[in-house]
């Protein structure tokens, strides 16, 4: 009787061992399963936020500019095409940045370079006045500039500055153009007007509100929407380069980046012209 109570105990504790070795089995592998999904969902998580992480670890750029055909095309307040337009976009993509490209009037786009880092201004005349306020990415092309006139005033004739000065000149606000009028010894009031675009101060030649515009070109839509066209005056000329600049307060490593992304940029376009 007592050998079969031995037994029976016996085999009872054995089989509760082994249940309980099967349960402890069972429950690791339910935890290793879960621990390996919350692994899994931990990745694809990583993965989800891991480019927005790292572009907020790289400083945005923002980019400013104005009307300037052929330069800068804008249709409907949106640039679309010209040659500056064309290398500024491929840079910003080499170097990873957004082309998100703000068209404003040439003041306010001049002030927010100058005082907001991580910006971007193109296309704008170097000058030896301007020289210290910017880093200076990329020389897009050399401008010479001259003063034009409206074919329906064409007896405007100008030999030398002073002949100039007695006309009235008309030029952007805020932009080179006006600040080297006033340094010809043009002043507003007097004998110049300083209106808000290039649209409106080649307009202004043509309707006689003004005699002459100092400028490095005459833009293809100031010709197609002018009934009478424009000349230039061949005796005063001055020659500076348009360039893609950088605000001064932007951090070294990406003006290096902007820079060699420039180089890169350039070298792409002229392959393939």
């Amino acid at each position: 009787m007592t050998t079969k109570r031995q037994f029976l105990h016996s085999y009872h504790q054995y089989r509760n061992t082994q249940l309980s070795q099967i349960d402890r089995a069972d429950l690791y592998l339910s935890i290793i399963s879960q621990l390996s999904l919350a692994m899994y969902r931990i990745r694809l998580i990583l993965l989800l936020i891991a480019p927005w992480y790292l572009a907020a670890l790289v400083p945005s750029i923002r980019v400013v500019t104005e009307d300037l055909p052929p330069y800068q095309i804008v249709k409907d307040t949106r640039i679309v095409a010209g040659s500056s337009f064309q290398i500024v976009k491929r840079a910003l993509s080499i170097a990873g940045y957004q082309q998100n490209i703000e068209v404003l009037p040439w003041a306010r786009a001049y002030k927010i370079a100058q005082t907001q880092p991580n910006t971007l201004i193109f296309s704008i005349a170097k000058t030896p006045e301007r020289a210290p306020l910017f880093h200076w990415l990329y020389k897009l092309q050399p401008l010479q500039y001259q003063f034009y006139s409206s074919t329906k005033h064409s007896t405007v004739t100008i030999g030398n500055i002073d002949d100039a000065k007695s006309l009235i000149a008309v030029s952007v606000r805020g932009s080179y153009e006006a600040n080297a009028l006033r340094e010809m010894g043009f002043k507003e009031n007097q004998n110049l007007l300083i209106v808000g675009n290039f649209t409106a101060a080649w307009r202004s030649l043509e309707m006689g509100r003004a005699d002459i515009m100092w400028a490095s070109h005459i833009p293809a839509n100031a010709l197609v929407n002018s009934q009478y066209g424009y000349f230039p005056h061949e005796h005063v000329i001055k020659h500076h380069e348009l360039y893609v600049a950088l605000s001064l307060n932007t951090p070294e490593p990406v003006v290096t980046k902007l820079k060699n992304a420039f180089i890169e940029a350039s070298h792409e376009l002229n392959n393939h012209q």
